[in-house]
């Protein structure tokens, strides 16, 4: 059950690019962000 549930999962991000770029420059923006707060913390 569970395999059968991840395959539509990984046919969708692989048929929507757009949506894979969008993710990863929001996972990339909160990268940045969380970096810059733990070096204002150690500051």
């Amino acid at each position: 059950m569970a395999t059968q549930q991840s395959r539509p999962r990984i046919g969708v991000l692989v048929l929507s690019p757009d949506f894979v770029k969008s993710f990863r420059l929001f996972h990339l923006r909160r990268k940045e962000m969380e970096s810059q707060e733990v070096s204002y913390n150690f500051v």
